[in-house]
């Protein structure tokens, strides 16, 4: 899913079509997805990384 939707730049509607889903779950599970990479540390907001460059 987020490969679809970010990678590949398809809107959600686009995302739900190719998956066979509402658009609803795309953006739900995108959401999910996003927090679980950012839990573990694979992504960081544009703040966390302007503050990592100050050190």
């Amino acid at each position: 899913m987020l490969v679809l939707r970010y990678y590949h730049q398809l809107s959600e509607r686009e995302t739900a079509e190719v998956l066979g889903c509402s658009p609803g779950t795309v953006k739900s599970r995108a959401a999910r997805g996003l927090a679980a990479l950012r839990t573990q540390g694979f992504l960081v907001t544009v703040s966390e990384e302007k503050g990592r460059s100050d050190d």
